[in-house]
């Protein structure tokens, strides 16, 4: 469906373009190459409200970035244990990362996703001690935790329910699922999960079927990733990246509802099929210029394909105008002349001709061209948010309430986005990080977290941490 409509991959892939300021080569009638200046104009804008956005999340200076706040039964001291608690999750999950990620999805294409999730393993921790002759050595020591996880998800790996009608599928999609490409050792770590994941192939299956390369990596949404091989570009991950056939990547397909959990291995076996334990979907999403009536909305390359194709134009042109100034073409008068030809002139060169020569006259477009680009600039400023502090017009810097009405403008409309991503993703993700850890986390768990991030453990009842 998102196919018929010319959002994947046309539309990915059409930002990914104005994003690394793709610019066909031109050549003048002769073969010469034109100029061929490309124009950031959408990555400029993504990067000047991308770091506006994420230091409002993650503001320099601050160990928290959020406040839990004690209601009902909840103590003071119990809510700063869950604010501990919770300030772990973030830092095991690389939350901070993750959520730069989501925005930047979020600008660039006008739609991002997330998915919550949870996973066991040893985590190593690095044991110091002094020894019988006062050297001091370190060793490291695994200590079993469960963890909390959040990653952004790419959108060509990511699917949801189509008759989805409002920016947060969390809301309105009766399902959702997401692609990963695994390989043979993530499947052993998989297998030994056996609470979720069954039928998975042993490893001597697993050997035998991959070494005769009997087994193809299948792609489910290989529609979605045209192989556009521009730069800056990772291999896709159908493809295998190693000799070894056991790191062959094998696809597994996730889906999801509020009742169920299905998991699908290469589209042939089906490795989990459970409950939802959680009773609720784990994606959330969120759109940069919402649509009504569709999950999918307007993205900074889209607001901005025609402003960067407009600049890029003129300032191509102007440079070719330019080219022509400084290095004209000569003009030999008809009629005097042996007939018309081509004369190749260099500093200090002579030239004998019967007839004058005479260079055509150029106009000059610099003050055009520069108040094209500079009205573009401004036009897409404003459309995006990006406009304030070095922009604003001299104008305006007369007074301090110019100022302020200007910037205030800016700010209000980024403020309003920032909610909306708060409301959608970034406190639904914290709130599920905090019951995931009330439902995995035991309570030496907890004592050992507490000790680590807020120098002593729970004095008190552990209930009330809960």
């Amino acid at each position: 469906y998102l196919q018929s409509k010319g959002l994947m991959p046309a539309g990915v892939d059409l930002a990914d373009d104005l994003i690394r300021a793709y610019v066909r080569p031109r050549l003048w009638p002769d073969g010469k190459p034109r100029a061929n200046m490309p124009m950031y104009v959408v990555m400029e804008a993504v990067e000047k409200i991308m770091h506006t956005l994420h230091m409002a999340l993650f503001g320099s200076g601050r160990v928290q970035t959020f406040l839990v706040t004690p209601m009902g039964k909840t103590t003071p001291e119990a809510a700063r244990a869950k604010g501990k608690v919770l300030y772990w999750a973030i830092k095991q999950a690389g939350l901070k990362e993750e959520m730069r990620l989501t925005l930047k999805t979020c600008l660039s294409y006008g739609f991002c996703a997330g998915w919550t999730g949870w996973e066991s393993k040893n985590v190593r921790k690095k044991v110091y001690a002094k020894g019988k002759d006062n050297k001091v050595t370190g060793k490291w020591k695994e200590v079993p935790m469960n963890l909390p996880t959040y990653e952004n998800l790419p959108l060509k790996n990511f699917g949801f329910d189509p008759r989805c009608q409002q920016q947060n599928v969390f809301k309105g999609a009766g399902f959702v699922f997401k692609q990963v490409m695994i390989s043979a050792n993530d499947l052993q770590s998989m297998r030994e999960d056996g609470d979720h994941y069954k039928n998975i192939p042993s490893d001597e299956e697993l050997r035998e079927i991959l070494s005769a390369k009997n087994e193809p990596t299948v792609d489910s949404l290989e529609a979605n990733k045209r192989a556009v091989w521009r730069e800056f570009q990772a291999k896709l991950d159908s493809e295998s990246s190693s000799k070894d056939p056991l790191e062959q990547p094998l696809e597994y397909i996730e889906y999801v509802t509020d009742d169920r959990v299905i998991g699908v291995l290469q589209r042939k076996i089906t490795i989990r099929n459970q409950a939802n334990e959680r009773h609720k979907l784990p994606a959330r999403s969120c759109a940069f210029v919402d649509a009504l009536g569709s999950a999918w909305g307007f993205g900074i390359a889209r607001l901005g394909s025609g402003e960067q194709r407009f600049q890029t134009g003129v300032a191509n042109n102007w440079i070719d105008t330019l080219s022509l100034v400084l290095n004209p073409v000569y003009q030999l008068l008809k009629g005097i002349g042996p007939g018309t030809q081509n004369i190749s002139i260099s500093p200090g060169k002579v030239i004998t001709e019967s007839g004058e020569l005479k260079p055509l006259i150029t106009p000059d477009v610099t003050s055009p061209a520069m108040l094209a680009i500079e009205s573009s600039e401004q036009r897409f400023a404003k459309r995006v948010g990006a406009n304030g502090g070095a922009d604003l017009p001299h104008q305006a810097l007369r007074t301090g309430t110019g100022v302020q009405t200007l910037t205030g403008d800016v700010i209000q409309g980024l403020q309003y986005f920032l909610e909306v991503f708060i409301d959608n993703i970034y406190l639904p993700v914290l709130e599920d990080f905090l019951e995931m850890c009330y439902d995995q986390l035991q309570p030496e768990q907890i004592n050992h977290i507490l000790t680590e991030e807020g120098e002593k453990a729970w004095e008190g009842d552990i209930l009330d941490v809960y």
